[in-house]
Order: structure tokens, then C-alpha cells, then sequence
């Protein structure tokens, strides 16, 4: 094997006598020399230099074999006390040095941002110990299938530090920018291990998807708030950064939001070049923006819109959707307003399209249910999990109101209400659907909770000025009482729960009762390559014709109008109050 050196001091003389001490020879390269051409001859090549050098991007540009980054002062370009130095491993289809360069900047502090260039004063005697560890780790690497690139961090090495337990080195797994050009990182090889194990890969406070995660409270649930990196550094979209999730305990809570937030950062991280753009008369595939519900359904004029690839879920045919309704955040509204509803995150693309198709089918319910004369039904669920939340939110005086909203599509969706009549915040709602009705109204009662607990941590004026309801409803207004107030209960055996061998068999029995109603389904894979590495995909779901969810300002499709008369002597209240949900 040929290895190159490039950089002098204290620390390339490290390296280059310990390799040598390994019978591994290093051949030394100017500067000035650095080229493809100059590269190709080495099996491997060692940069040395101070933090913020050109020196890395340019030899990340020219380089087609593995390297090393051994940046002094820093990492990836940047200074960030206590930092000391670092050293960075890549491989061609592994992610690269301009990706550590933008998830270095994702995760910097405003202070950190402004000073790029090294301001800590590093020793000789640390130069030669980077080299030192540079060096062991070129012997690991020439026994190793790194799949992945890696980072290792050198920080405080002050006794006090190390005497306290601390590490002096941090080691962490640098995962691919979605919209970095400057390899090749589409890589098939994905981490393995369990949901909760391959989730905290995106989890790190230097180079993470997410830079921070936290119990935000223990009571009367787990409570968990995660931030996104800056996304900015790396696309044009801001994605929101806080996601939020709760359960009955704080792993499930944990792995919900750390899922939340992967979902959302899925959407957001596209590229624009990437989009068809066109009329809609011009692809014999595309789905016209005029087939979904939306404010004004006269808008679309067949002018050139931006389209992303997508499957039809009852044929699998290719398909080209508004990007507009696909991505999230869109750089503009301009047939409905932006939201969530249909992105989901998975272990597998049915998963994620599975969880997709219950949240579109749980929104269109809720709507048609609020907005019609139909009564909810009162349902007593059966199960442990349910038994045990609702007694957690009992804790706080909250009373926990289970009810069927299910519509046409015959597919469970369970609202669940938690109020009192004594402290704000008073009443809050949640909903989800489940094939499993008992799953649903854990869920739901999951949803409750997260909302009554941001309701009583915004306080009563800023809920006030959101742009949905809760504020509202978190008085318990009459509307509120009448909806929870129901007859007796349907207990959950008197409800049939299919069982599945497969999600591939749940995933047809949901399209089925969706193609039965003449309701088509689309898929947009969204799996950026990052997402990909760590074993996760990401879709959104999108059902044309659905009632979907909407804040301030109502807007109906025929669905609305047409479904409450199918069920029975019922009609559609489009007046109504605007509903309770967040």
C-alpha cells in the first residue's frame, strides 16, 4: 500500500515515524503538487493542516481514494472551544469533507460561526500526539471495510478532565449532506441494529441531524423535545427545528420524537433541480393540482408547476405530484395551505407508507366527523397501555373521553378528549388511526396529552394567538362539551381487529377499502441518503380526494358534503365552529 503525506510539523513527523515503526512507508507531497493525477498514485493519503485550511477542500476535490483529515484547532473548518484538533476518515462513497464541513456549520452557535479560524494554541507536544493517533488509526483502516466515514474528536486533556471519567477523544459517525455533489454517496450499506439504536445515530451535538434531545417533562407523561440542525447551512429550506413526542414511557417517547423529527427533516431537505417542471397537459402521468381539495379548486390554469416522481399505491405505476404538496416546506403556497399530513418516517418503505395512509385516512375522519350531524360513538378501549395512561393523566384531574370517529373508509380513527373543570388548561384533544382501535386510542390519548401539555407550557395568551383553535377550546366552552358528551360506550370485542402475518398484508388491506371508495393513494419517497445510512425511510402520502386538516380559514372538498348522507339520515354542518384539533 502507497500512502501520501501532505502537510508538515510536529505532527506529520509523528505520523511518519510511527508508520514507520510499522514497516509502512510514507512517501511526502508538496503542497504545491496536489492534483488528481498527483493523488491517484497513493492507496491512501494523510492531510495535515490547521483549521480552515483550503487545503481539505481542495484535496476532498481532486482525491478518488480514502484520506484522512487531520485538522489542528478544530474540526471541519471551524474552531469550536475546547476542541483541540480532529481527525476525519473518508472513503469515496462514504460521506466527504464538505459534508462534515456543513454539519459542522448546521450545528454551530451564531459566536462559533463567526470565527472560522483557529483561536486555540495548540502545542507541539498535542501536534505530535494527533500524529501519534493519526497513525494508529491508518493501521485500523488497512483492516477495516469502513462503509462510513468517521470523525474522532480530541478535546480537553487536562487531568481534571480525564481524572473526572471524561473522555479526551469523542468518536462519531459522519453521516452524507443530502445535497452534497462532491462524491458519490449513495451508498447500499446501512447500519444496522434496533429502531432505537440506529435513531441515535442521528443524534449528535457536533455533526447531527439532531443536535440535542431531552426530557422536556416527566409528568403526567414523558415528555420529549429534539432540536434539528440548521438546515440552511446545507439547502434553501429552513426546516422547523423542534419536534416533540410523548408516551407512556421515555423510551417510546424518545424514539417518537427522534422519528418526528427525522420525518420532517426528510421533507425539507430536497432539490429543487430535481423537480419536473410543466403543465399538467404535458405528462400523460401527472396528477393535475385541480384533483385535490383546496381552497379554490378552479386555481390551476395548466401552467407550469414543479412535479416530483411518485407511485400510484393501487396500481404501482410512476406518477408525477405537485411537488408543491409532496415536499415540506415548499418555498411557496399557492393552491392550499402548507401541512404536514401524510409524511411519515419508517423502518421500511411499508412502514412509512402504512403510517402515512393512517394519518390521512385519521385527518379526513376528524374533519368529516366535526363538520357533520353524525355523533361520535363513545368507545371503551381494551388495554393495558390505555389503562395505564389514562390513569397517568387522572394525576393531573384530567378525565380522559374515548370516541369512534370513524367515516366511510372503515379503518378505526379514535379521538380521545383529556379535560377538567378546574385549572387551564381545561380541555385539549388528540386523534389517531389504527387498524387495532385499542392502538388507536393510545395514540390518541398519546396526542392529548403532548397537546394539553404544550397548552400549559405556552400559557393562555399565546394560545390564543395560534392559528388553530386550541386556545379556544382550552376553556371547555360548551362545543367542546357537547362533542365528548355521548351514551353509552362500544366496548373494544365488540369491534373486529384484523390480524396481519405482514405489513405487506396490512398495507393491501388499507388500499383495498381506499380503492373500494374510489380513492386513490400516492406515494412520494422522500429517503434522503443520510436518512437512508442510518436504516429509515421516508414517504408522504398523499389521497387526492381526503379532507384534509386546516387552520383559520375552512375549505371543504365533496367528501365533506356527500359522506355524513352515505352513512345514514345525517348532513353536513360546514358552519360549524372551527374544529378542536391542533
Amino acid at each position: 500500500m502507497k500512502i501520501g503525506l501532505i502537510g508538515d510539523g510536529a505532527t506529520s513527523i509523528s505520523i511518519e515515524f510511527a508508520l514507520q515503526q510499522s514497516e509502512i512507508s510514507v512517501t511526502p507531497i508538496s503542497i504545491e503538487s496536489v492534483s488528481k493525477s498527483k493523488l491517484k498514485a497513493f492507496s491512501m493519503v494523510l492531510v495535515v493542516d490547521n483549521v480552515g485550511s483550503p487545503l481539505f477542500e481542495k484535496v476532498n476535490d481532486d482525491i478518488t481514494t480514502s484520506w484522512i483529515a487531520i485538522e489542528l484547532g478544530g474540526l471541519g473548518g471551524y474552531s469550536i472551544p475546547p476542541v483541540l484538533g480532529s481527525i476525519s476518515l473518508f472513503n469515496p462513497a462514504t460521506a466527504c469533507y464538505l459534508c462534515l464541513r456543513d454539519r459542522v456549520k448546521s450545528n454551530l452557535s451564531t459566536s462559533e460561526e463567526l470565527n472560522p479560524k483557529s483561536i486555540i494554541p495548540i502545542s507541539p507536544s498535542f501536534e505530535s500526539l494527533l500524529g501519534s493517533l493519526s497513525a494508529y488509526l491508518v493501521n485500523s483502516m488497512l483492516n477495516f471495510d469502513m462503509t462510513h466515514s468517521h470523525v474522532f474528536e480530541i478535546s480537553d486533556l487536562s487531568i481534571e478532565h480525564i481524572s473526572g471519567g471524561n473522555s479526551a477523544i469523542t468518536h462519531r459517525l459522519l453521516l452524507p449532506v443530502p445535497t452534497c455533489s462532491s462524491n458519490d454517496h449513495s451508498s447500499t450499506t446501512h447500519i444496522p441494529g434496533t429502531t432505537m439504536e440506529r435513531a441515535e445515530y442521528a443524534i449528535d451535538e457536533r455533526i447531527g441531524i439532531i443536535n440535542t434531545i431531552s426530557e422536556a417533562e416527566s409528568f403526567p407523561a414523558p415528555y420529549y423535545l429534539a432540536n434539528l440542525c440548521d438546515t440552511t447551512s446545507f439547502t434553501a429550506q429552513s426546516v422547523r427545528k423542534q419536534s416533540a413526542g410523548v408516551a407512556i414511557d421515555w423510551d417510546q417517547a424518545f424514539i417518537k420524537t427522534i422519528g418526528e423529527a427525522l420525518e420532517r427533516y426528510s421533507s425539507g431537505v430536497y432539490d429543487p433541480d430535481s423537480f419536473t417542471s410543466g403543465p399538467a397537459s404535458s405528462f400523460k402521468n401527472s396528477i393535475s393540482p385541480s384533483s385535490f381539495v383546496q381552497p379554490s379548486p378552479d386555481l390551476y390554469k395548466d401552467e407550469s408547476i414543479d412535479w416530483i416522481g411518485g407511485i400510484d399505491l393501487h396500481s404501482n405505476e410512476t406518477v408525477l405530484l405537485p411537488a408543491e404538496f409532496a415536499v415540506f416546506p415548499y418555498p411557496s403556497e399557492q393552491y392550499k395551505p402548507a401541512i404536514t399530513t401524510g409524511l411519515a418516517i419508517g423502518n421500511s418503505l411499508i412502514e412509512a407508507q402504512l403510517s402515512g395512509l393512517y394519518e390521512v385516512i385519521e385527518r379526513d375522519a376528524t374533519m368529516l366527523s366535526w363538520y357533520s350531524n353524525r355523533p361520535p360513538s363513545a368507545f371503551s378501549p381494551d388495554d393495558p397501555e390505555f389503562d395505564l395512561l389514562s390513569q397517568m393523566a387522572n394525576s393531573k384531574g384530567l378525565d380522559s373521553t374515548v370516541l369512534l370517529v370513524t367515516q366511510d373508509i372503515d379503518i378505526p380513527v379514535v379521538t380521545v378528549a383529556v379535560h377538567r373543570s378546574s385549572k387551564w388548561p381545561k380541555f385539549a384533544v388528540g386523534s389517531c388511526a389504527n387498524i387495532n382501535p385499542n392502538r388507536a386510542a393510545i395514540g390518541a390519548l398519546s396526542e392529548a396529552l403532548q397537546n394539553w401539555m404544550e397548552l400549559r407550557s405556552m400559557g393562555p395568551d399565546t394560545a390564543n394567538n395560534q392559528s388553530s383553535a386550541i386556545g379556544t377550546y382550552s376553556n371547555f366552552p360548551k362545543e367542546a362539551q357537547s362533542f365528548i358528551g355521548h351514551s353509552d360506550a362500544i366496548p373494544s370485542n365488540d369491534l373486529s381487529i384484523p390480524t396481519f402475518s405482514t405489513r405487506t398484508e396490512e398495507l393491501s388491506f388499507l388500499l383495498t377499502h381506499l380503492h373500494s371508495l374510489d380513492l386513490s393513494s400516492y406515494s412520494v419517497q422522500l429517503t434522503p441518503p443520510d436518512i437512508a445510512t442510518i436504516g429509515f425511510e421516508a414517504v408522504r402520502i398523499l389521497i387526492p380526494e381526503a379532507q384534509p386538516l386546516f387552520f383559520e380559514k375552512p375549505f371543504f372538498g365533496s367528501r365533506a358534503r356527500t359522506v355524513s348522507a352515505s352513512l345514514g339520515n345525517f348532513r353536513s354542518r360546514l358552519d360549524r365552529p372551527h374544529h378542536p384539533y391542533p
